[in-house]
């Protein structure tokens, strides 16, 4: 917090400093469910607001009467106050799952229709099929250069065009 310049006395208000908690005032309608009434002091509209909290916390918050046995580990105590409590279920809820292995599944091979079939360069050999991950790879590869061919096709025409009606 900073200083407050020396001449302060001519900010004093029958004996309260302006940052004062018993100086400031509630200049709003009284709210009756909360006891609060204007011209009451911060400090008593804080001591009503904290006396409301516990009445309506009590026996909410506290955790010494929660059983934490799937959460807590062997050796571990329970928590005792809300705080540990959310800590230690966001430590379970955090931890990465285990799964069951799995066996493995059999590879899916694709077979390739003749017009996408090639020689393998490495070894010469015609491919006819694909385990389905490299087929899925390879049709995203073919229609990449389609659309790439499709793209200098239409860039040709473009330029034909222009040179036609000049």
């Amino acid at each position: 917090m900073k200083a407050l310049p020396s001449n302060i006395d001519k900010y004093r208000k029958a004996g309260c400093m302006p940052v004062s908690a018993s100086c400031v005032t509630w200049d709003g309608p009284s709210i009756p469910c909360i006891d609060l009434c204007k011209g009451d002091t911060v400090d008593v509209v804080i001591y009503e607001l904290a006396k409301i909290l516990c009445d309506i916390t009590q026996n909410v918050l506290d955790v010494s009467t929660l059983d934490f046995e799937c959460l807590v580990e062997g050796g571990q105590c329970p928590p005792d106050t809300l705080l540990e409590t959310l800590q230690l279920i966001i430590s379970q809820v955090c931890l990465p799952p285990v799964d069951p292995p799995v066996p493995p599944s059999p590879i899916i091979i694709a077979q390739l229709p003749s017009c996408l079939q090639y020689i393998d360069p490495d070894t010469g050999d015609l491919v006819t099929a694909l385990p389905i991950v490299e087929y899925v790879e390879y049709l995203a590869q073919k229609i990449c250069d389609i659309l790439l061919s499709i793209g200098s096709i239409e860039s040709v025409l473009n330029s034909i065009n222009t040179q036609l009606q000049i």
